[in-house]
């Protein structure tokens, strides 16, 4: 059994943390009392979930090989245009494509109304794009400049989307960038199109990232992808969250799992300087983020086993790095419960279902989907145990299963959460607030800074190095009659602003 005990912090922040982090007791594993699984979890307090979602940064990674023509990139122009009319105006968005050769069609761009048609005419170069190899870890680097290359000192939520319709020409090379991609603090969420991508790639590319998958092969189903991942976007409250285990010297992980929302395993643990470090992502208000982490100590009887450090940053705060500590223990064995823990149950959907990924021959695929099919019964999770005794079936019939049936399976399976792990209902927020962007500060700088001066009460210093960033916020988290009035009194002074 492990406990956790809390670092002396101040009392506020043990009464109302602005993110819950428990590390909780694990029973001992049968191979023997010196190893554990401990289950870590991480909800966003109601305070914070009631305030105004992070501003992002986003990049579409758009794959525009050879495969792509005829209906595939036209399902792409859709998609990205639909990100246009519907991402707000707080975000940044890029559009990155990638062949042989990777290329920046956006850069950061504020999609306000009038850039909107500019924006949309450059998506339509997406078509004359098309053309040659795979080469997605060209577009994650590519990517990964946009969200080095902004000016502004705020916390952005920074969010990949990739949407592929194959496997990539050296996914060693994709897995590689993804995972520097996820040091850096990104996100990402991988779109599979048609029936020839490959879900356990994809899977494998966001796993560092503490992304998802979705698999969607038709137009309709990729425009609710994308409204999918919007909608997630739109609820990010604390953004780059972070768990570092700092272990003991007589200490070494073994394997780790993603048990909510997404359900993977992480496989061994690699460790830098006796510190493990995971990335959970950008963090939502009616999610429970899980993960399952195996410890074990080359002591008999041990003691500590690691400090857990959680960081983040609380944009709606005006806070980067929020901090929690725990020490997690070992202690006695528990008794066996009669059913497993809800973390132990997703961990055994993952372990099947990366089974699944790496079984290559009929007998291997068998065995690997009575496992998933049992480890769903197990959650009663009736969709994932269907789809596993479909390709069962398939199996037995065919003697092989297709690579549309399989991407099915793998990616319904990294939703798979045991029943306790279910999304919370979301907290009740108060008046929507909106942020205010100055579009164009006109003619007459001196006035609008006195007017802002004026409306906001901030220093005028302040403000002229405000006004020197592109597109900055002047009103964040305001009430819609406040930023009407920001709005009017920019106006009067000759600059143009939305929000």
């Amino acid at each position: 059994m492990t406990r956790a005990k809390p670092s002396k912090r101040k009392s506020s922040d043990h009464q109302h943390p602005p993110v819950h982090v428990a590390v909780a007791p694990g029973a001992p594993q049968p191979t023997g009392r010196s190893a554990c699984l401990v289950p870590c979890t991480f909800t966003v307090a109601p305070q914070i979930a009631a305030s105004e979602s992070a501003r992002s940064r986003v990049c579409l990674v758009f794959d525009c090989s050879t495969s792509m023509r005829g209906q595939r990139i036209q399902a792409a122009v859709d998609a990205a245009n639909l990100i246009v009319d519907h991402l707000h105006v707080r975000h940044r968005l890029s559009l990155v494509t990638f062949s042989s050769a990777s290329r920046l069609l956006l850069d950061n761009v504020t999609p306000i109304d009038k850039r909107r048609p500019a924006m949309k005419h450059q998506i339509e170069a997406l078509r004359s794009e098309v053309g040659g190899k795979t080469r997605l870890s060209l577009g994650i680097r590519r990517a990964m400049r946009t969200f080095r290359s902004g000016r502004s000192r705020d916390s952005y939520a920074n969010t990949m989307i990739v949407l592929s319709d194959g496997g990539a020409d050296r996914p060693g090379e994709a897995f590689k960038a993804a995972r520097q991609a996820a040091d850096a603090g990104a996100q990402i969420f991988a779109v599979g199109v048609g029936d020839d991508y490959r879900a356990d790639q994809l899977l494998k590319l966001v796993r560092p990232a503490a992304g998802t998958v979705l698999d969607h092969r038709d137009s309709d189903g990729l425009s609710a992808a994308f409204r999918s991942i919007l909608g997630r976007i739109e609820s990010f409250v604390a953004i780059n969250a972070r768990l570092e285990l700092r272990l003991d010297p007589s200490v070494r992980p073994g394997a780790g799992y993603r048990t909510s929302p997404e359900t993977a395993s992480l496989g061994p643990m690699p460790v830098a300087r006796g510190k493990l470090s995971i990335n959970l992502g950008h963090l939502e208000p009616s999610e429970r983020y899980g993960l399952l982490i195996e410890l074990k100590s080359r002591r008999r009887a041990p003691g500590r086993l690691a400090t857990a450090v959680f960081t983040c940053d609380l944009p709606s705060l005006a806070l980067r790095g929020y901090r929690r500590e725990l020490e997690v223990h070992a202690g006695a064995s528990p008794a066996a419960p009669a059913r497993p823990e809800p973390g132990h149950q997703s961990a055994r959907i993952a372990d099947a279902a990366e089974a699944l990924a790496q079984a290559s021959r009929a007998d291997t695929q068998r065995e690997a989907l009575e496992r998933l099919a049992a480890a769903a019964a197990e959650t009663d999770n009736e969709r994932l145990r269907a789809r596993a005794r479909e390709l069962l079936a398939e199996l037995n019939e065919r003697g092989q299963v297709s690579n549309a049936a399989l991407n099915t399976a793998l990616v319904v399976a990294s939703h798979a959460r045991a029943p306790e792990h279910e999304r919370t209902p979301p907290a009740k927020r108060g008046p929507k607030l909106y942020d205010v962007v100055l579009t164009d500060a006109g003619a007459t700088p001196i006035r609008v800074l006195r007017e802002l001066r004026s409306a906001t009460g901030r220093p005028l210093a302040e403000l002229g190095r405000l006004l020197r960033v592109d597109q900055p916020v002047i009103g964040q988290a305001v009430r819609h009659q406040d930023a009407r009035d920001l709005q009017r009194r920019v106006k009067a002074a000759g600059a143009k602003a939305v929000g």
